[in-house]
């Protein structure tokens, strides 16, 4: 019976995001069709994920996204991301990373993005730096799909994987998130 319950919960809340996800591309679709991603591009960033190589725990960031479209498909950009890796004990590895990219639209709002860079990173405890930073260059690829909501505003959910060597140490951390931004 509870399990039926359950079911029940489940595959209505499947159901309502479906449709919910539906009615949002649909209108997606049509303010794309009216709408010019030329001229300036600002957007929020985020990214939750697992580092891969070293310590295999969770990370998180956020960022800013600044640039434009220099066509309708095309679009260049700065990305500055600040992210935290929980090493465990109370560590955390603290890391910064400042971008050039490029993002593609395929077809629609689907596009794959691109970039390289800089990157800076630090070990720390709840209260005290252990480490100096150490500076090294990280890279970064993803796609994702821009949903339009109205003419200028924009949601983007993505999946991105990020790599970063820092003094002589390979992080790598895939993960989803999304940007949420205008074009002007």
């Amino acid at each position: 019976m509870a399990q039926s319950k359950w079911f029940r919960k489940v595959t209505s809340s499947i159901i309502f995001s479906l449709l919910i996800f539906t009615t949002i591309s649909v209108k997606a679709n049509e303010c794309a069709m009216q709408t010019s991603r030329k001229g300036f591009y600002l957007a929020g960033a985020g990214l939750v994920g697992s580092e891969a190589i070293q310590n295999k725990k969770f990370s998180i960031g956020a960022g800013l996204r600044i640039g434009g479209g220099i066509t309708e498909k095309v679009l260049l950009y700065v990305e500055g991301i600040g992210s935290v890796v929980d090493q465990g004990t109370l560590q955390n590895l603290l890391t910064f990373d400042g971008q050039l990219k490029t993002q593609i639209f395929l077809w629609e709002g689907l596009y794959t993005n691109f970039g390289a860079g800089v990157a800076v990173g630090r070990v720390q405890t709840a209260t005290i730096l252990l480490s100096s930073a150490k500076a090294g260059f990280g890279v970064s690829g993803g796609a994702g799909y821009e949903f339009r909501v109205g003419r200028k505003f924009f949601v983007a959910p993505e999946f991105q994987v990020r790599y970063q060597r820092l003094a002589g140490t390979s992080y790598l951390t895939p993960g989803i998130g999304g940007q949420i931004g205008w074009h002007f």
